[in-house]
């Protein structure tokens, strides 16, 4: 399965392959070209091996790499947005905002940076700049199902919860074994005590999970929820408010 790391580390030899010096008639161009190579191949081995060490997850090792990576080239874009990566996972939002952001001077329009910005913003409590980063990425690939999927944790935080469940709708629209958009979609529904469709998307959820203690949790609890309401509409009663969730 691909993944950023994977895909940095060949978009990265995509970019030394294709950076040489084609003018092989001049002396002194071959010269810089076999100067430039060099350093190319130093540099693709100190990124690929910090990015060895970021999968073995020693993320002190892999930070170093990139440092020295940037050292020798400071606009380095792949090494700047793996700093990025590194600090998200290490739950450091203020630190991968800013090499993200330095990661997007490099490459304005890169969906996966912008994605990764979008979600320090979220870590930051700072829905607005989130919601931004998201809108963004989605410009540019509008088929984006995580970014859908962020873009609602940002509404939803906002208090917007009808643009949320829109936002999920998207996300599971362009990834229909998006597990993590049905449970939160889900939620929502019982928020707003729509319990057939909040079941309905548990059993979604499970579907691709299907041992999810959580999620058993809760299709069991909507489950007992739906089935009070309906007693009690037979009853006379019908008043569904008495729930708590």
């Amino acid at each position: 399965m691909a993944t950023p790391v994977r895909d940095a580390v060949a978009a990265e030899q995509r970019f030394f392959q294709d950076g040489g010096d084609t003018d092989h008639g001049r002396h002194n161009m071959h010269d810089l070209s076999e100067r430039d190579t060099h350093q190319q191949q130093s540099i693709t081995g100190l990124f690929q091996a910090a990015v060895r060490a970021q999968q073995q997850g020693l993320c002190q090792q892999a930070k170093e790499g990139y440092l020295q990576v940037l050292a020798r080239r400071p606009s380095h874009f792949a090494s700047l947005h793996h700093l990025g990566m590194l600090a998200l996972q290490q739950q450091c939002m203020g630190e991968a905002l800013q090499w993200l952001q330095a990661a997007l001077q490099e490459r304005p329009h890169h969906v996966q940076a912008l994605m990764n910005c979008g979600i320090a913003w979220l870590g930051l409590a700072k829905f607005k700049a989130a919601l931004k980063s998201f809108d963004l990425a989605i410009k540019l690939n509008p088929q984006y199902a995580q970014a859908f999927y962020n873009r609602a944790i940002a509404l939803k935080a906002m208090g917007n919860l009808a643009a949320a469940l829109t936002s999920l709708d998207k996300a599971i629209r362009f990834k229909s074994d998006y597990h993590q958009a049905y449970a939160m979609r889900a939620q929502l529904y019982l928020q707003q005590m729509q319990l057939q469709s909040a079941l309905d998307d548990w059993h979604c959820a499970l579907r691709y999970q299907p041992n999810h203690p959580v999620y058993l949790a809760k299709q069991a609890y909507v489950q007992h929820l739906l089935e009070s309401s309906l007693q009690m509409a037979q009853q006379g009663g019908g008043q569904q408010g008495y729930f708590s969730f």
